[in-house]
């Protein structure tokens, strides 16, 4: 089975990308990979292994910096525990996955993570989630290399969204009454 697809292109080619979680009959074990397709104007799809994820992974975002992409997802720790991690990994065309197997992790520690997006700010790529209810992220460079995460809105919000163009900008719910409303958050340099 597959779930929760991203995609992003890099004018040469669109990355599509999402988890693929495979079960055999015999054993009733399960195992999970980050999936792609790797689309071109001028070829058919070409079927591409981000990685190894674990069962349970889901989320999965796209962003490019014009060149390379990267992929990132929620996933269960490692303990299988109820706990979530954001993990990443880049991957380039005609190279393959830049980063190890199961790629980086974005974000670890206590909270439930949802992820929201990825987008690529001219200079590295911006990750966001939803953690108990507040908008988190985090910047990964373009090397492999991230920083620690921080509080965009401490909420209560939720569904975050992100784009980058001249700085990045978090779109998000905030529960009001029956409905909720739509927030708009800069993103600055931290």
């Amino acid at each position: 089975t597959g779930s929760a697809p991203g995609a992003a292109g890099n004018r040469a080619a669109v990355l599509g990308a999402w988890i693929q979680t495979v079960t055999d009959i015999a054993t009733q074990q399960s195992t999970a990979t980050v999936s792609g397709a790797l689309l071109s104007p001028s070829a058919d799809p070409t079927p591409v292994t981000i990685g190894s994820a674990r069962v349970g992974a889901a989320g999965v975002a796209v962003a490019s910096d014009g060149g390379d992409f990267l992929v990132a997802w929620t996933s269960p720790t490692a303990d299988g525990g109820s706990l979530v991690e954001v993990r990443a990994s880049r991957y380039r065309a005609g190279t393959g996955p830049l980063d190890p197997d199961g790629g980086l992790v974005v974000a670890a520690g206590p909270g439930v993570k949802s992820l929201g997006g990825a987008a690529f700010d001219g200079a590295a790529y911006l990750v966001v989630w939803e953690e108990n209810g507040s908008v988190r992220g985090a910047r990964v460079a373009t090397d492999g290399t991230s920083e620690a995460p921080f509080t965009s809105d401490a909420g209560p919000a939720g569904t975050p969204a992100v784009a980058c163009e001249a700085g990045c900008l978090t779109v998000f719910v905030r529960p009001a009454g029956d409905a909720g409303d739509v927030v708009a958050r800069r993103v600055d340099a931290e």
